[in-house]
């Protein structure tokens, strides 16, 4: 029950302040990121940018899918799925 009650609280989350996407010519509603990491490459510092997006899990989505995102094409390279319905589709960009 407690999960389905998450569910519903979720799809109107994302149905109201998400980024409609595009996963495998499917169109979803997710929340797209890309934040610059700081990190430390053999003594040197560097910015990497890391696109993501928050899906629900009921989305068909898997490593390699391609996802267009407000004008831009990503690769799927990893997931990581929290527990509570919801999923991180870490991106590259194509």
């Amino acid at each position: 029950m407690f999960r389905d009650l998450t569910r519903r609280m979720d799809s109107e989350v994302l149905s109201h302040l998400g980024d409609p996407v595009t996963i495998d010519n499917e169109s979803v509603v997710g929340v797209f990121q890309a934040d610059w990491l700081e990190a430390g490459i053999g003594g040197e510092e560097s910015s990497v940018n890391e696109p993501t997006l928050v899906v629900q899990d009921s989305v068909n989505a898997s490593i390699g899918s391609m996802v267009d995102c407000l004008g831009k094409t990503y690769k799927v390279v990893r997931l990581e799925p929290d527990s509570t319905g919801l999923v991180r589709l870490l991106l590259r960009r194509v």
